[in-house]
């Protein structure tokens, strides 16, 4: 909270056990600026089970700070249901930029998901995290497949690295695809007139 106090625009991201609707949030990452994100804690697995944390305890505060904040998330509807069915906060109101969205407005032709469509902007280094996590996933006995990976199973550390990453990532998206927003004067239409609102 004391990091992202003077902060006007927040890139934020969830981990969770799943993508399905009764998921629980195990992380959540911040990023309000090009080098630098944070993880926050939740749960561990630990002797095959998810242990909670005391940073339970606080994430509200931290969730208030948010939502007098310009958020910007990497398919928002997801993380912002995952916050609600989890924590029974609406972030959906402090929303400011869906990259997932804004990718698809100015090139429909190139990546949407995170990942690849990092890789295409930034380099394979964008995805070297998740190819750690998946080996810590195996190691914990988790489950690696296309239907059901169980990320959660991860060493804590991994996780955080990764979730991190996302909000890194996310957040770089926004610094590179706004300014094209506004030269292909298509900033009205995505922030007032059709796809944020």
């Amino acid at each position: 909270c004391d990091y992202l106090k003077d902060k006007e625009y927040i890139a934020f991201d969830t981990e969770t056990t799943g993508l399905h609707y009764d998921a629980k949030v195990i992380g959540l990452s911040v990023c309000a600026e090009e080098n630098i994100a944070k993880y926050v804690v939740l749960y561990i697995w630990e002797n095959n089970s998810l242990v909670p944390l005391s940073t339970l305890s606080n994430v509200n505060k931290l969730f208030s700070l948010l939502l007098e904040k310009k958020l910007v998330m990497h398919n928002a509807v997801f993380d912002c249901k995952m916050i609600e069915r989890n924590f029974k906060v609406n972030l959906m109101e402090a929303l400011h930029t869906d990259t997932m969205a804004l990718a698809h407005l100015l090139d429909e032709n190139r990546p949407k998901g995170l990942k690849d469509l990092s890789v295409k902007e930034f380099g394979h280094d964008a995805k070297k995290e998740q190819v750690a996590m998946i080996e810590s996933v195996k190691a914990n006995g988790g489950c690696i497949k296309k239907t059901n990976t169980e990320y959660y199973k991860a060493d804590w550390r991994l996780i955080a690295e990764y979730g991190a990453k996302d909000a890194l990532l996310t957040y770089n998206i926004f610094l590179k695809y706004v300014p094209e927003l506004f030269k292909q004067n298509l900033h009205k239409f995505f922030y007032d007139e059709e796809t944020m609102p």
